[in-house]
């Protein structure tokens, strides 16, 4: 198959040639030295020089490359839905271990050797931003048939050249518990 990295694919771009020679094997070799001028990772520009040799006499050709990353990182699992019983708390921790675990979504990127940058945004207040406020504020509107409160949440993943891909999913608190009466 073809390299998808396009530094492979820099480096043996000779194998793109016909080259022909009466006399002896020939040998190939350039001048790559990495690209520059890249808006971010993995990108910018090169200037190569490959030379084709036979031990007598040699050929040269000279390409020029532009290596660009308009590609959104590849969300292969989509966040998911989260459904916890209420602590009468607020269900804080389990809030911050879904979202620090981006919703259980997995994205990935090939030409972000730093990872991706991931954020959130809650789709269903119109109010905030902040998971833990738009959940607070769901609690508050009340119980309705064994929900206690939903929020829906936006995860999206920004690579090193700025593109994005978002997955959204639901945090929910449930009631199934009946009151207990001591007496």
């Amino acid at each position: 198959g073809v390299p998808t990295d396009p530094e492979t694919q820099i480096l043996s771009y000779e194998n793109n040639f016909t080259v022909s020679d009466n006399c002896s094997p020939v040998n190939w070799s350039n001048d790559y030295t990495g690209l520059t001028g890249g808006m971010c990772a993995g990108t910018g520009t090169a200037t190569v020089n490959y030379t084709a040799s036979d031990g007598c006499n040699s050929a040269n050709v000279t390409i020029n490359f532009t290596v660009e990353d308009s590609n959104s990182p590849n969300i292969t699992t989509g966040a998911q839905d989260e459904e916890v019983d209420c602590d009468g708390n607020g269900n804080i921790t389990d809030l911050n271990n879904w979202l620090a675990a981006d919703g259980n979504a997995i994205a990935m990127d090939g030409c972000s050797p730093s990872g991706l940058v991931q954020s959130v945004a809650v789709l269903s207040d119109m109010t905030t931003d902040d998971p833990i406020i738009a959940l607070a504020n769901a609690v508050a509107t009340g119980c309705t048939a064994n929900l206690v409160a939903v929020i829906t949440v936006q995860f999206t993943f920004t690579d090193d050249c700025g593109n994005m891909s978002t997955t959204d999913a639901d945090f929910s608190i449930v009631d199934n518990d009946d009151p207990t009466i001591t007496t």
